[in-house]
């Protein structure tokens, strides 16, 4: 009698890769891994850190360094997120537009972050300790200074917060 043949062998299945990340399935650490972000060679998130800022929605008058009330909601949100996160320290800086001398719109912007540090102590229980109020008087504006629509968006006050945001990185 004639041998049987040998029975052909199974083929390898084609590798898989069920969340798309690049990675087979074989060789992924962390399946299931959302395919907006970048990962590494194990499938992992690969993580990257961002420093945070928040912008303030706060404009003074000209030669003002009066906290209008109807801002103290933004200092709240502003507050409110200080609270929940425990960030350690931030700044509020004032900024100006270019009427005046220079030296007057430093200090005034300084009044500016010191009238915004002062209502977050005082009305929203932030410690003193992590607010630091910074002028910056003219030095930095973001419209432009030669008609007034410019002028009043240079009348502001920002919050930066310092800390910086570990989270996935996006591809």
């Amino acid at each position: 009698p004639e041998p049987e043949p040998e029975p052909e062998p199974e083929p390898e299945p084609e590798p898989t890769d069920e969340d798309l990340d690049g990675v087979f399935d074989s060789d992924d650490l962390c399946p299931g891994t959302n395919a907006l972000f970048k990962v590494d060679e194990t499938g992992c998130p690969v993580m990257t850190t961002e420093k945070l800022s928040i912008e303030l929605d706060i404009k003074f008058a000209a030669n003002s360094d009066i906290l209008e009330e109807k801002y103290y909601s933004e200092v709240k949100k502003v507050a409110d997120i200080l609270k929940q996160s425990g960030m350690n320290l931030f700044t509020i800086e004032g900024h100006t537009d270019s009427q005046g001398s220079r030296r007057y719109n430093q200090k005034l912007s300084m009044r500016r972050a010191e009238s915004v540090r002062n209502l977050m102590i005082e009305e929203f229980g932030i410690s003193e300790e992590r607010i630091m109020a910074k002028g910056f008087g003219e030095d930095q504006p973001i419209a432009d200074n030669k008609n007034s629509e410019g002028r009043a968006l240079n009348r502001r006050v920002i919050a930066i917060i310092e800390t910086e945001v570990t989270k996935e990185a996006l591809r």
